[in-house]
């Protein structure tokens, strides 16, 4: 009888393993700060996978951890595919320094913010704890196979390695009062600069030159000068660190938003950059379009009254970023006005877009904007304000 009982325990563990359900990687994630010039550490004692009843799905080993632009260390969840619908993150951490600590997801070689994933922390000293509660569209972001470990919990996290950053070192005047930027490519991993680099034209700052002169103040220009003699940037001859007429450089700026605008459609215009760039792992070649600068360039055109131009720059926000615009349309019936044209849905560009586009209606006496504008302020409400 002993040895028919053994003989049933030793089938029924059997089956019982061979039946486990198998696990699957569902998302990876790293710690960034988004307004550090360089990576730091964040103390983590211990995340915890949970699931909505609390329960420990995954124990992730707690260390200290290497956030921002340099070899950020990338973390694994592996669950259930039953497991996987609706998840909680839990850090418990050390609330050592005032800074901000933000979680992205790693898909497809691009970093996204997670909704509920930004935490201020305030230099208390304390271990505090924090929890994330992953949503549909970051479960979506799958990582790739060749990103992560086969097997069920990675004891150490593996490395993302971010491309060179492409960062500006200052601002010079030509003899127009033209505004330029100098461009500089930094190596994240060797935390260096690339000596040497280009002087380029900003839509961006060309748009603000042509409102008004924020470039100067005498706290502007030396911080100018310094960064390039640290980056070992020499100013060119004909070049100044300030404007001598604003008036001029307002004009001067002005007639370049006008003469370098590119059509991409009929009575559609946006303004291209002239330089590569990169937003930690997302990367742009030169000629990518923002609506960032593009809500700055119809604020331009607001200033110096130009209504044709108005219209022309607000249109772009109806045109796809697939197709050279400034807006992403969610098959959802969602809108998003993109700060960089592949999709990442970043606050900043689309906040700001929301606030020209407020204006442009009642300037121009219309309302052919107000149901994008609407469709937008939407999105940002369901899926911020509301958590989603």
């Amino acid at each position: 009888m002993k040895r028919i009982f053994f003989f049933v325990f030793v089938i029924a563990a059997i089956l019982i393993c061979g039946c486990r359900p198998e696990k699957v990687a569902v998302i990876a994630f790293f710690f960034d700060n988004p307004y550090a010039a360089e990576s730091e550490k964040v103390e983590i004692d211990r995340i915890l996978v949970l699931d909505l009843a609390g329960n420990i799905l995954q124990n992730i080993q707690g260390g200290n951890y290497v956030t921002g632009l340099d070899n950020a260390d990338l973390f694994t969840v592996y669950l259930t595919e039953a497991a996987k619908n609706g998840f909680v993150i839990e850090f418990l951490y050390r609330d050592n320094a005032e800074r901000t600590l933000e979680i992205k997801t790693y898909s497809d070689g691009t970093a996204l913010p997670m909704q509920e994933g930004r935490l201020l922390f305030a230099g208390t000293g304390t271990t505090r704890v924090w929890r994330v509660l992953v949503n549909d569209f970051e479960l979506s972001r799958r990582p790739d196979e060749e990103q992560v470990n086969a097997k069920y919990n990675q004891e150490f996290p593996s490395k993302l390695i971010m491309p060179l950053q492409y960062l500006s070192v200052g601002y010079l005047f030509d003899e127009n009062e033209l505004m330029y930027i100098g461009i500089l490519m930094y190596n994240s991993t060797k935390s260096t600069y690339i000596l040497g680099g280009s002087l380029e034209i900003s839509p961006y700052l060309t748009a603000t030159q042509a409102i008004e002169s924020r470039f100067n103040d005498d706290n502007e220009i030396k911080s100018t000068e310094l960064l390039y003699s640290i980056c070992k940037f020499d100013m060119p001859d004909g070049f100044n660190f300030n404007s001598s007429d604003l008036e001029k450089a307002k004009i001067t700026a002005y007639k370049w938003l006008i003469d370098n605008a590119k059509p991409i459609g009929e009575n559609i215009l946006v303004w291209p950059f002239s330089y590569p760039n990169t937003y930690n792992d997302l990367e742009q070649p030169a000629g990518w379009v923002s609506a960032f600068p593009q809500k700055y360039v119809i604020d331009a055109f607001i200033y110096h009254d130009n209504k044709e131009f108005v219209e022309k720059a607000a249109n772009a926000y109806f045109h796809p970023t697939s197709d050279g615009g400034v807006t992403f349309f969610g098959t959802d019936g969602t809108v998003w006005f993109e700060e960089v044209p592949n999709n990442s849905h970043i606050l900043n560009a689309h906040i700001a877009s929301l606030n020209t586009l407020s204006k442009v209606g009642e300037y121009l006496s219309t309302d052919k904007y107000d149901e994008i504008y609407h469709k937008a302020l939407k999105s940002l409400e369901d899926t911020v304000c509301l958590g989603r």
